[in-house]
């Protein structure tokens, strides 16, 4: 069964259930006459280990002259013990290696709940992944329906440790005098499948890529490169196998695997080929030629359940051309040549169109989807947007000039040199009402500003930038430049310019995604979108099945669900369903469409094609829509903890051990951190798939590298990033911080400032000599402290640090807290921020009827 996320348990439950949970199921006999739990030698230097239950993986033992390596010891500490003892009886080489092949607790619980082992562990970084995200959950579902009591009692508790190095693509382990080549071979089984290797004695083990005369558990397998996979196996020519379940094998059994997998897609697909629907392929599959297959229907390793996953699969891939998965063409206008930017009124009622071709805005009646008025607008206008009340901007695209006109009348008020020729789409509205505007010919972004008629800044660019887009707080700016294959990042707040990302030939549209997390661009010339971490800067995934030729930009669903993307060359609309970045849908559109826009009802796409001079209307399906999730019953158990930091690191009061003990203590479901959401899926990729941290601002925070990663894998709660700052912010704060302290025209509230500070700190000066004692932090007399003096700190330098200041910074803190509280309903969440920030989210929680708040003497 595949896991839907980190902190969701369901699954984790029925796959516990399914494998027999420890040392229950004990099922069927083993196949073959290999007697089970007991050591067989395969080779000189290889030894196989049959699972003495089916709930349990079969092992492997490799030996050289030096030391020993092991693979998949089992799904519980005794039963990984019983096979480390019979290693024991045949080698006295040390086990210095133990490699999982994947992540599933039939293989890896046994090494990840054993206390004491003295080798290391070594997995792929998708297995390392998933383990810290569900091994002790999975721990705790085995416990509870263990047979022995000394299963239960060791697996629940479990302090489930993760593996301690990753595997990339391949790693080469010398034993001495014995080389084991350990590889990734891509998703089979899953995701992170590795194979183990003897290249001298061509001994073989394959975790679960390969099971002897079974139907595989395909619940979150590859079909497809699975076969590849086997292919390039049998390739090897081994002389022995090791099969992830059952045995004795043969290089033959392998081959004839290999062969039922390969003739189960083949049939999926005719069947589905026939006009069989979907739903009824599973139930007709019939595989005569491999009859003496076990069937296990309780996890879905059956012939119908392996089929399914083909299905699914195969329904998985892009959709192509004329695929329209719901959404269908409502009307097309005629509303002259060349017609380019669309933009809706705040209302959602009026929809202007900049008409190139024609020299004029088309003002249409969304309702009616007809023309209510034209206005003429020389110098082939492409950008258009509301410019105040009852006026609009247009941009002159062979001009030199934004010009503004009048709704009422239609005519001309205002003129904004734009310095050159080649001014396009308008971006925004930002925070404020402003617009970004790219100016090709002179390679500059402008900051326009609609309510003063003015352009408020301007920023160099690549050559030829085409239209940019902004962070929803107007923080960041992203400008794709057409000649140079590169983005340019701007810091709006702090006026210059960051970075530039090369992402490929002619990027020319982009748009940051909902959250701000995420910026996707499409690059023209290589038929790709391409997706930018705006924390990182990084270019962190990519899409290329499913897009058409030529895509020209791309446009989110108000909600986030979909992002749209214009193929100019083929004439369509490729649809992309964001969490599974997947092309689901590609609907024909007339020729070349150029600009898009979703109507803020989020109800329908509107696409100019300048081809054939026609606007289409799209309806967005119901489906495609997100819905309001429900919300659980019960209060939310919630503690606050507040941390020192750096202080960790030094204070023998309140060091990473103290962190540790009352984490435990609380048991949380779920962790708020003070971690920024734009900056979390690296910190957590680098930190369970590559073993590093090197997020700079996580870094500051021992707390998070040094106790709550390891402890979240530990005990199964969930990590949710609940802090509102950013690098921008951080760094305008820094500036603004220091013109404070500096700068001459503010003496005087300096003075005053100083001087009132120094009153609290005398008030509270018996608080302050004990800032590193958790009693203390977690005390109301702590709490009035802070509030004193950061009130000060609000009073003299809110306003002027701006976006950093404490009451803004609070707020952004709240909102993600109160979001990840209301989402973890009936759970427990343990918030924790720098103790400063303790009172503020105190004052926040207190009184509210679907909080329980704890009390402070739970970290004293």
């Amino acid at each position: 069964t595949p896991f839907p996320g980190k902190g969701r348990t369901p699954a984790v439950e029925v796959l516990a259930t399914a494998l027999g949970l420890g040392s229950a199921g004990r099922g069927p006999a083993i196949p073959g006459d290999a007697p089970a739990g007991r050591l067989i030698r395969i080779a000189p230097h290889a030894w196989a280990w049959l699972a003495p239950i089916d709930g349990s993986s079969n092992s492997v033992l490799f030996v050289g002259d030096s030391a020993a390596l092991i693979v998949d010891p089992g799904v519980n500490p005794a039963i990984a013990r019983a096979f480390l003892a019979a290693v024991h009886q045949v080698t006295d080489r040390p086990v210095r290696y133990a490699v999982l092949t994947h992540w599933h607790p039939d293989h890896a619980l046994g090494v990840t709940c054993l206390a004491g082992r003295s080798f290391s562990v070594f997995a792929h970084g998708k297995t390392r992944r998933s383990l810290a995200e569900h091994g002790a959950r999975l721990a705790r579902a085995f416990a509870a329906r263990a047979e022995t009591a000394e299963d239960r009692a060791e697996l629940a508790g479990c302090r489930a440790a993760i593996p301690d190095s990753v595997i990339g693509d391949r790693r080469v382990f010398d034993l001495g005098g014995r080389r084991i080549e350990v590889s990734h071979p891509g998703p089979a089984h899953t995701a992170g499948d590795l194979i183990v290797w003897d290249p001298v004695d061509r001994v073989l083990a394959t975790g679960d890529v390969f099971m002897h005369q079974a139907s595989p558990d395909m619940g979150e397998g590859h079909p497809a490169n699975w076969v590849r996979v086997l292919d390039s196996l049998v390739a090897l020519r081994p002389a022995a196998v090791v099969a992830g379940h059952f045995g004795p094998s043969t290089p033959a059994d392998l081959i004839r695997f290999r062969d039922y997998l390969a003739a189960l897609i083949g049939r999926v697909g005719a069947d589905l080929a026939s006009g069989t629907p979907s739903d009824q392929v599973p139930g007709r599959i019939r595989m005569p030629d491999f009859s003496d297959f076990a069937q296990y229907p309780q996890f879905g390793a059956t012939f119908a359940g392996n089929a399914a996953r083909v299905v699914a699969e195969i329904g998985e891939r892009p959709a192509a051309r004329g695929v329209t998965a719901g959404f269908r063409t409502l009307a097309v206008l005629d509303v002259g040549l060349n017609p380019h930017q669309i933009t809706f009124t705040p209302d959602g009622r009026t929809a202007l169109i900049a008409v190139a071709g024609s020299d004029r805005v088309a003002v249409v009646d969304v309702a009616t989807r007809t023309i209510r008025s034209t206005i003429p607008a020389t110098g082939t206008p492409l950008g258009v947007v509301p410019a105040g009340l009852g006026a609009i901007a247009v941009t002159r695209f062979q001009s030199d000039s934004v010009v503004r006109y009048r709704l009422a009348d239609r005519r001309q008020t205002g003129s904004l040199a734009t310095g050159n020729r080649g001014a396009s789409l308008f971006a925004g509205p930002m925070p404020g009402g402003r617009y970004l505007l790219s100016v090709e010919r002179t390679d500059q972004l402008q900051v326009f500003d609609p309510q003063r008629w003015a352009f408020a800044r301007s920023y160099p660019t690549g050559r030829r930038p085409f239209p940019p887009a902004a962070t929803s707080d107007g923080r960041l700016a992203f400008v794709p430049n057409y000649d140079d294959g590169t983005v340019t990042v701007i810091d709006l707040w702090g006026e210059r310019v960051l970075d530039t990302v090369a992402v490929g030939t002619h990027p020319s549209g982009g748009a940051v995604l909902r959250g701000d997390i995420d910026y996707a661009v499409a690059v023209r010339g290589e038929n790709k979108v391409v997706f930018i971490n705006t924390a990182s800067h990084r270019v962190v995934d990519s899409i290329v099945d499913g897009i058409g030729v030529s895509p020209f930009s791309v446009v989110p669903s108000p909600d986030g669900r979909l992002l749209f993307v214009n193929n100019t060359g083929s004439h369509d609309v490729s649809v992309i369903a964001l969490p599974e970045r997947r092309v689901v849908a590609r609907i024909p559109v007339a020729e070349i469409p150029i600009v898009m826009a979703v109507h803020p009802s989020g109800r329908e796409l509107w696409v100019s094609s300048e081809g054939d001079d026609r606007v289409s209307v799209i309806a967005i399906p119901p489906a495609w829509r997100r819905q309001s999730a429900a919300v659980k019953p019960g209060a939310t158990t919630v503690a606050v903890m507040g941390m020192i930091h750096s202080g960790h690191l030094t204070s023998t009061r309140y060091g990473l051990d103290q962190v540790r003990a009352m984490v435990r203590r609380f048991r949380p479901d779920v962790v708020c951190a003070e971690i920024a959401p734009d900056r979390w899926e690296r910190i957590w990729s680098d930190y369970t798939e590559r073993d590093v941290i090197e997020d700079p601002r996580v870094l500051r925070f021992p707390e998070y590298y040094g106790a709550m990663l390891a402890l979240s894998a530990e005990m199964g709660f969930e990590i949710v990033p609940c802090a509102g700052w950013t690098r921008e912010m951080s760094d305008l704060r820094e500036v603004r911080i220091k013109a404070f302290d500096t700068e001459p025209r503010y003496a005087a509230p300096r003075a005053a400032y100083a001087r009132r500070l120094a009153a609290v700190r005398a008030r509270y000066a018996e608080v302050l000599a004990d800032i590193d004692d958790p009693r203390v932090i977690h005390s109301r007399a702590y709490d009035e402290r802070q509030r004193e003096e950061l009130a000060l700190y609000d009073h003299y330098q809110n306003d002027l640090i701006g976006p950093g200041g404490w009451t803004n910074i609070n707020a952004a803190h709240l909102r993600l807290i109160d979001r990840t509280i209301r989402g973890h309903r009936g759970e427990r969440v343990l918030v924790t921020f720098g103790a400063g920030h303790r009172y503020r989210i105190l004052d926040a929680l207190r009184g509210r009827p679907d909080v329980k708040l704890m009390p402070d003497s739970l970290f004293r």
